[in-house]
């Protein structure tokens, strides 16, 4: 819940913990609002797991579509702890 989440964040704030906690959050919560099913069997028992680290990049670049895949072009600020992410969590939109 929100209220767990921020009790959560206070104490490894509290603590200056070093971890992606708040990018790990971020990203599962992406998932499991907007993933399909296939996505949340492949991504969330690892992040869950804390086998894997995903970072959340909040502002997504433009989107194209290349012979049925999504194919992302642009470029995205800063993302929180990407430099330790093994993948990235990217929201865009597909017109039509």
């Amino acid at each position: 819940t929100l209220v767990e989440t921020a009790i959560a964040c206070t104490e490894l704030g509290r603590a200056l913990t070093p971890v992606p906690f708040a990018t790990n959050v971020f990203a599962m919560e992406a998932i499991m609002r907007m993933g399909d099913g296939k996505q949340r069997k492949a991504l969330l028992p690892g992040l869950l797991a804390g086998q894997h680290i995903a970072a959340f990049a909040a502002l997504g670049p433009d989107v194209t579509e290349m012979a049925g895949h999504g194919r992302l072009t642009g470029a995205c600020g800063p993302v929180l702890h990407g430099h330790v992410a093994d993948f990235f969590v990217v929201p865009a939109c597909v017109d039509g």
